[in-house]
C-alpha cells in the first residue's frame, strides 16, 4: 500500500486508473495502518531517490510528458495516457498513446499478402546427381567464356573434370542455377590453422579457416560430387557444394574467378558455371592457360552491363519558401497534430513495402533508408529534420528492427516499414531475450544488404544512410552524376575502405550480383561492411564498379583525427588530438557530416552539437517560442499557434559538452 501511495503522489495530475485504485485502498486503511503506511512511504521514497529510479522513471517522465504535444511519441520514457483530447491555443490535439503492448492493435502483425518479405535463395540440392546421357557417353569440351561472356583461354583445371561430369551436365546446370556451386580450389594455397580471435563486442570466436584439409568442406557444405586431381604437378579439388562454400575463398583471401564452359552438342546458352579460388596474389601461374591473358583486380566497366532502371532525371532542389519560424509538416511530422494534418500519404503502409516505395521514391526511383531501433530516436529526429529542412529531400523511409521500434516510429508519424523479417536476431533473442539490445553489432548490420536486394528486386535504387549524421545540402546531383554501381563513403583514399554508413546502390545486374555475393557470409562472423570490402577485392565475378565519395563533401569526424595521436588516461580511456574544424554555418560546404570515430549515441550527439551541426536544437528553439509556432501543411495551408514539443530520450544531453571543443578528446 505504501508503494501504491508513491505512485499516486506522482501521478496525481493525471486522471488514470491508478488514482481510483489508490483512493479505494486509502479509504480501506484504518488510522493505525495509515500511520504504518506513512512510515513505509518515507522509506520507499528514500530508497528510490538513492537508486535514481525516482528521477528517471517518474519525475523526468512526468516533467517532460506535460510538455508533449500529445499525438507524438519521440522518446524512451513512459508516459501516462490522458482521458480525452486537450485544447492548446485553439487546436484540438489527440491524446498521446503510449507505444506499449496495449497500443499495438495488431500493428506488428505481418501481412502475408504484400511483397514485403526478404529474397530467399533456393536450397542446395543434396540428392545424388541424375544422369542425362548414357553413362558411357562423353561430351567433349569445346571451350570457355569469362564472366562477361567473352571467349577466353580454357583454364587447365577444367578438362580433367569435364569427362566425369559430362553424364550429369543437365543436372549440374540446374543445381548451379538453384543454390549450388561448382568450385575448384587448391588446398595447398589454404592458410595453416589459425587461432581464435575477437569480434567487435570482444567475444572470443573461432577462426573461420580450417587448415588445408579439403575434406572438411565436403561435409561442411554438403558436397554431392567431388574429385581430386593434378595438372602439371599442381593439386586441385573440384566440388559441387552449397553456394555458401564460396565464403571459404574469402576467409582464405583467395581471388574468385568464374568461367562459363560449353561442351559438344550444347546450345550457346547451355554453359556450366565453374568458380575458381586458386591464388592469393594472382601473380603465379599454376598451369598453362589457367588464367585469362589480362587478369586484373579492376571490376567490369559500368557501361558493359545495362541498368534495370537508369537514373535519367537531373535533380532540381526546390527552395524553401516557408517562414523560418514555421515547420513544414514533413520536416517534423511528430510535431504535426492530426487535427492539422489528418493523414500523411505514407501512413498505414508500414507492412506494404512496394506501395510505400512507390509513395516515397523520388523521380529517379531512389529511396533513402534509415535503419532504426529505439536507441537512436534522438538521431532519427535530427536526421529527418536536417534532411528535409536543409537538403530538401523527402524520399526516405524508416526501416524498424522490431515491434517496439515500429510502434515508436508510427507514433512519430514517420514513413515506417516493418523490417523485422530482414533483421538478423541477436544472440540474446535466441535464448529468450528481447533482442536488439545493443547499439551496434555484426548481426545488426546485415539488414542493409538484405533490404538493398529487396529494393532492387522491386525496381528501385537503394540509398543507405546511417542516422549518426546531419544534412546541410542536397547531395543527389553529385552522388548520381557518376556512372557507378556502388558509390559510398570511404574511411581512407582507398576505394576498398568502404563505409556503409552512406552509399547509393544503383539498380543494375552488377549491383545485384555484388550484394548477393556477400550473402555467403554467416552474419555473426563479420559485418556487412567488412564483407563488402572482401567482395570488392577478391570476387571478380560480380562485375560491379565502386568509388569513394569526396571525403570533405561527405564529411566525417575521422577526417580531423591527427595521426599517431592516441593517448590513454589513468583509467584506460583513449583520447586523440583533432585538427580544427569549421563551425561557422555560413561557411559550411559539406552535404553531410558523419559522426564517425565515436562510440555511443550520446557521444555522437555531443560532438555534432559541438560542431554546430546538431540541428535538432534549432527545432527545439522554434517550438519553445511564446505563442507556439506555425505548421505548413502539404497543401500549403499555414496553421498557427501549434504547441507541441519533441520528446527526447531519457539520456538526451541538453547542454553543450565543451570537451568536444578541446584539441584532445
Amino acid at each position: 500500500k505504501a508503494t501504491v501511495s508513491v505512485l499516486y503522489w506522482n501521478t496525481k495530475t493525471h486522471k488514470t486508473r491508478w488514482e481510483n485504485k489508490v483512493d479505494r485502498e486509502r479509504r480501506k486503511m484504518k488510522p493505525a495502518l495509515r500511520k504504518k503506511g506513512l512510515m513505509g512511504l518515507t522509506v520507499a521514497v528514500c530508497l528510490m531517490m538513492v537508486a535514481g529510479v525516482w528521477v528517471q522513471a517518474v519525475y523526468v517522465g512526468q516533467k517532460e510528458g506535460n510538455n508533449v504535444g500529445s499525438n507524438n511519441n519521440g522518446g524512451l520514457s513512459q508516459y501516462s495516457k490522458t482521458d480525452g483530447p486537450r485544447v492548446e491555443a485553439g487546436l484540438t490535439v489527440s491524446p498521446y498513446q503510449e507505444a506499449g503492448a496495449d497500443a499495438d492493435n495488431g500493428l506488428c502483425r505481418l501481412d502475408p499478402t504484400t511483397n514485403s518479405d526478404p529474397l530467399t535463395r533456393p536450397p542446395h540440392d543434396t540428392s545424388p546427381l541424375t544422369q542425362s546421357h548414357a553413362a558411357n557417353s562423353k561430351s567433349r569440351l569445346l571451350g570457355c567464356y569469362n564472366a562477361n561472356h567473352d571467349p577466353t583461354r580454357t583454364p587447365a583445371a577444367v578438362p580433367p573434370i569435364w569427362e566425369p561430369l559430362s553424364p550429369y551436365l543437365d543436372d549440374v546446370r540446374r543445381r548451379v542455377a538453384n543454390g549450388s556451386v561448382l568450385v575448384v580450389w587448391t588446398p595447398e594455397k589454404f592458410m595453416p590453422p589459425q587461432g581464435p580471435g575477437k569480434n567487435v563486442r570482444g567475444d572470443v570466436v573461432d577462426a573461420p579457416t580450417k587448415g588445408r584439409d579439403s575434406s572438411y568442406y565436403l561435409k561442411r557444405y554438403r558436397s554431392v560430387w567431388d574429385v581430386g586431381y593434378k595438372v602439371n604437378g599442381v593439386g586441385y579439388h573440384a566440388q559441387l557444394v552449397d553456394r555458401a562454400a564460396l565464403v571459404v575463398c574469402f576467409w582464405e583471401r583467395l581471388h574468385i574467378t568464374k568461367y562459363l564452359c560449353r561442351g559438344e552438342g550444347a546450345r550457346d546458352n547451355e554453359t556450366v558455371e565453374v568458380h575458381f579460388c586458386l591464388c592469393r596474389h594472382c601473380k603465379e601461374e599454376f598451369a598453362e592457360g589457367l588464367m585469362p591473358p589480362k587478369m586484373t583486380e579492376k571490376p567490369v566497366k559500368k557501361n558493359e552491363r545495362p541498368q534495370k532502371r537508369p537514373i535519367t532525371h537531373k535533380y532540381t532542389v526546390t527552395p524553401r519558401t516557408s517562414p523560418p519560424s514555421c515547420i513544414e509538416a514533413i520536416e517534423a511530422p511528430w510535431l504535426t497534430p492530426t487535427s492539422v494534418v489528418a493523414k500523411l500519404p505514407y501512413e498505414g503502409l508500414h507492412d506494404n513495402l512496394p506501395e510505400l516505395l512507390n509513395t516515397q521514391a523520388d523521380e529517379n526511383g531512389i529511396v533513402v533508408v534509415f535503419i532504426f531501433n529505439v536507441f537512436w530516436v534522438d538521431h532519427l529526429h535530427n536526421i529527418v529534420y536536417s534532411m528535409v529542412r536543409h537538403a530538401r529531400m523527402r524520399n526516405f523511409i524508416v526501416a524498424t528492427l522490431d515491434c517496439d521500434s515500429l510502434k515508436l516510429c508510427v507514433a512519430n508519424r514517420l514513413p515506417c516499414f516493418n523490417a523485422e523479417r530482414f533483421a538478423e536476431a541477436e544472440e540474446d533473442i535466441k535464448t529468450g531475450g528481447k533482442g536488439f539490445t545493443r547499439k551496434v553489432t555484426e548481426e545488426l548490420s546485415w539488414i542493409k544488404p538484405r533490404l538493398g536486394l529487396k529494393f532492387l528486386d522491386l525496381g528501385f535504387h537503394f540509398m543507405m544512410v546511417d542516422m549518426d549524421m546531419s544534412f546541410w545540402r542536397n547531395p543527389m546531383q553529385d552522388v548520381t552524376r557518376r556512372g557507378i554501381d556502388f558509390s559510398h563513403q570511404c574511411d581512407t583514399t582507398n576505394r576498398l575502405s568502404v563505409n556503409t554508413g552512406f552509399y547509393l546502390l544503383r539498380n543494375t545486374p552488377a549491383s545485384v550480383a555484388l550484394f548477393n555475393s556477400i550473402l555467403v557470409f554467416p552474419p555473426p562472423s563479420i559485418s556487412d561492411q567488412n564483407a563488402l570490402k572482401l567482395a570488392l577485392k577478391y570476387d571478380h565475378t560480380h562485375g560491379a564498379s565502386n568509388t569513394c565519395l569526396d571525403k570533405w563533401l561527405y564529411n566525417m569526424k575521422c577526417n580531423y583525427k591527427v595521426p599517431n595521436s592516441e593517448s590513454r588516461g589513468d583509467s584506460g580511456t583513449r583520447s586523440f588530438k583533432w585538427k580544427p574544424q569549421q563551425r561557422n554555418r555560413d561557411k559550411f560546404d559539406w552535404y553531410i557530416f558523419h559522426a564517425t570515430c565515436l562510440d555511443g549515441a550520446v557521444s555522437k550527439i555531443n560532438w555534432l552539437r559541438a560542431s554546430n551541426a546538431w540541428f535538432l536544437d534549432d527545432l527545439d528553439n522554434i517550438t519553445k517560442a511564446d505563442g507556439g509556432f506555425c505548421v505548413v501543411t502539404p497543401t500549403g495551408e499555414t496553421v498557427h499557434n501549434v504547441r507541441t514539443r519533441t520528446v527526447h530520450s531519457a539520456r538526451y544531453p541538453k547542454e553543450l559538452d565543451d570537451r568536444y571543443l578541446q584539441e584532445r578528446h
